[in-house]
């Protein structure tokens, strides 16, 4: 007997919903500036943010470096009240930074639509524009 489908809970929709609309956005605002003598600011401004919020989600999550860790993997020299401690901060430092990763692939997704419009649309089109 097949399993019932699981629905998605609201929040991720919420954050499914967010993404697109942060996407749209973007995307939006970087079409209209394309034809326009400031599309080099925008670009800039584009790429200076995707890097400072890519900067500022590592710095703060300390370079990831307390994800997956468990009380057993830290020092047996640690209280259990340390190692509690230093675990919650790690997963309450990602779930408060999580909101930039929305930002974060809107902008990658700008860029990766950009790239593949400059380069891999014209390599397919060189590609099947062969006569026989």
């Amino acid at each position: 007997m097949p399993t019932p489908a699981r629905a998605f809970p609201k929040s991720a929709l919420l954050k499914i919903g967010a993404l697109v609309a942060l996407c749209a956005a973007f995307m939006a605002i970087y079409r209209f500036f394309l034809e326009t003598p400031y599309f080099l600011i925008i670009f800039w401004l584009y790429m200076v943010a995707l890097v400072a919020f890519v900067a500022v989600f590592l710095i703060y999550n300390r370079g990831m470096s307390r994800k997956g860790i468990t009380e057993d993997m830290l020092p047996d020299t640690w209280s259990d009240e340390e190692k509690k401690s230093f675990v919650a901060d790690g997963r309450l430092r990602l779930d408060r930074s999580k909101w930039m990763l929305l930002f974060i692939f809107a902008l990658l997704f700008v860029f990766v639509v950009d790239a593949c419009e400059l380069f891999v649309l014209p390599l397919l089109e060189g590609i099947f524009s062969w006569q026989m």
